[in-house]
């Protein structure tokens, strides 16, 4: 086994140095902030038609004429003269500090290099590398590529590690962005701007205390809290090393994975590495349907004691005591919370349009009902000039097929100042707001349902009794959507945040929704034919870094276009009338 392992190693370590004598990297300087390769032109181009193909089959060869024949302009040789045809194109950028626009650095496979020369023109510098030809307008780059090639400079391949090396090479198209070079080369900008936050924030203070804050809320505990948060992003960048960024075309819809590198054992990766991606699988378990789902997997106590810890900054005495606030987190803290998975519908607007549903794995619910309380308690003690919140909590004040349901309803309200009559701009302003509360939540208001179960929490927000019966029926019966899982499998087998978007059906119910208010005629659109699709987003966080990942079906490309074809005859229709 051990001897496989290592002939394995060696192969893979072989086909990948076979591989890199065939790219340009190596000829490109190493303060190159982007680095970019485009697959076969002609291939790529016959990928891009079967997708069009699959979303309205009457454009694709347009589309392949139109990309085909525009191709060449992004290597300034239209007709493509001189290039070797079933070839990659790559790319360098460099940006010097002070100069209005980037360097760029073409090279390209050639069986005719005095023809790509003669195409090109004058204007450029070459330099030829093994089977490649590069060349720029500006000759001081090229001058670095020289002395790549020389082997007396250094060239940027070290700059991506061998994950983002891979991932450019499997891709359509891929961009790698040298953000440790990037970071060096403006190093004094981004300590000027660390150091500049505190300046503009203590004179945001100064300037807010001089126009009398109001009680309750204690603006220098908000301004450390965004200063801490702005100084520990531009912190955070000195530990990233490089950015991959690459897209496939296929007739299954446009694939996009990210991934962003960061130094082992820097304080951004000791902070990435305290949450753990999980396969989700609970997405089974929320109603079918809906035109978003939401799923993450992080460390939900620190989450937790880090807004409840916020809210107490941020509104003092209004809150809580400080040892009440320290309870509450030590319970939060004692929850073995991995995460949860949501789900958003639209309802209408005499019941309310939101529709939220939400399942929460937990190993003792009784200790979360609990930490919850507290919770909410904390938060509905928020008593300012500005607003006033309260959240009541009712414990098992209703049954649903059997189960105990508690509900949680959250009150806002704008308090005229004590003495004063509200004028007729702020009585409009107030009622506004209380339609407006209505349309969302429905009658009842914005009124939450938990059920707690063994080992999980269900939880609605709007619908009424009916959400909370769809939801505990889903749960007790998982059923699996093809159009959902057809996009979940292209977001990797595990993440620590997913989203999933049915953009058509959100846009078809929306203009619905406001054509009760006249301003469209009803129907205006319509899923008629449009099939169910997800675009979806993943995130996963590791030791190493970041890898996303997106997913944008040919169905919901499909979906869109009908759409907008529906949408482009109504307004005609309108402009005839």
């Amino acid at each position: 086994m051990l001897r496989l392992t290592i002939c394995g190693i060696a192969l893979l370590a072989s086909t990948l140095t076979a591989q890199a004598a065939k790219v340009p990297v190596e000829a490109f300087p190493s303060n190159s902030a982007l680095v970019i390769r485009v697959a076969d032109v002609d291939k790529t181009t016959v990928k891009l038609k079967e997708l069009v193909e699959a979303v309205e089959p009457a454009q694709a060869e347009m589309a392949s004429a139109t990309v085909g024949g525009m191709s060449g302009t992004i290597i300034d040789n239209p007709a493509k003269l001189g290039v070797k045809k079933g070839t990659d194109w790559w790319f360098a950028a460099i940006a010097e500090k002070g100069s209005p626009k980037p360097v760029l650095i073409i090279a390209v496979e050639s069986d005719d290099v005095a023809a790509v020369k003669d195409a090109v023109g004058d204007a450029y510098t070459y330099v030829e590398y093994e089977n490649w030809l590069l060349y720029s307008r500006d000759a001081d780059a090229m001058k670095a590529v020289q002395a790549c090639v020389d082997g007396e400079a250094e060239n940027v391949s070290k700059a991506a590690d061998m994950k983002a090396q891979m991932m450019i090479m499997q891709a359509d198209v891929g961009v790698f962005i040298n953000i440790k070079q990037i970071a060096s080369q403006y190093q004094g900008e981004i300590e000027a701007a660390r150091d500049n936050i505190d300046v503009v924030l203590d004179a945001a203070v100064a300037e807010a205390q001089g126009a009398a804050v109001p009680a309750g809320i204690d603006m220098a505990a908000i301004m450390d809290f965004y200063s801490d948060l702005a100084k520990s992003l531009l912190d955070s960048v000195k530990d990233m090393d490089g950015c991959l960024i690459a897209m496939s075309v296929s007739k299954e819809g446009i694939q996009f994975d990210e991934y962003l590198a960061v130094k082992k054992g820097s304080a951004t990766s000791k902070f990435l590495s305290g949450s753990q991606p999980d396969a989700m699988q609970n997405f089974s378990k929320l109603p079918a349907g809906e035109v978003m789902y939401a799923g993450i997997s992080l460390d939900m106590a620190k989450m937790m004691r880090w807004s409840v810890e916020l809210m107490s900054k941020f509104f003092g005495d209004s809150v809580s005591e400080e040892a009440e606030v320290d309870d509450i987190v030590k319970k939060l803290e004692a929850l073995d919370m991995k995460g949860y998975v949501s789900s958003f519908g639209l309802g209408d607007l005499t019941s309310g349009l939101f529709r939220v549903a939400a399942v929460y794995d937990v190993n003792d619910t009784s200790a979360a009902k609990e930490a919850f309380q507290g919770m909410f308690k904390l938060m509905s003690n928020i008593d300012t000039p500005m607003l006033k919140q309260t959240m009541t909590y009712e414990d098992a004040v209703e049954t649903i097929d059997g189960q105990s349901v508690d509900k949680m309803t959250l009150t806002q309200e704008f308090p005229t100042p004590e003495g004063e009559d509200l004028n007729p701009q702020q009585a409009q302003a107030k009622q506004m707001q209380q339609m407006a509360m209505q349309m969302m939540y429905g009658p009842e208001g914005a009124v939450s349902r938990m059920v707690y179960l063994k080992k999980q929490i269900l939880a609605t927000t709007g619908g009424g009794t009916e959400a909370m019966t769809a939801l505990m029926k889903s749960a007790a019966s998982p059923s699996t959507s093809p159009a959902l899982d057809a996009t979940r499998s292209k977001l990797g087998a595990e993440a620590n945040v997913i989203v999933l978007f049915d953009l058509p059906s959100l846009v078809a119910q929306g203009v619905e929704q406001a054509s009760q208010f006249g301003l469209l005629p009803p129907g205006a659109l319509s899923l008629d034919g449009i099939k169910p699709s997800y675009l979806g987003y993943s995130l996963s966080v590791s030791e190493g870094g970041l890898d996303a990942k997106a997913h944008i079906p040919a169905a919901q490309l499909q979906g869109l276009y009908q759409l907008g074809m529906q949408g482009f005859m109504m307004f005609q229709q309108f402009q005839g009338q």
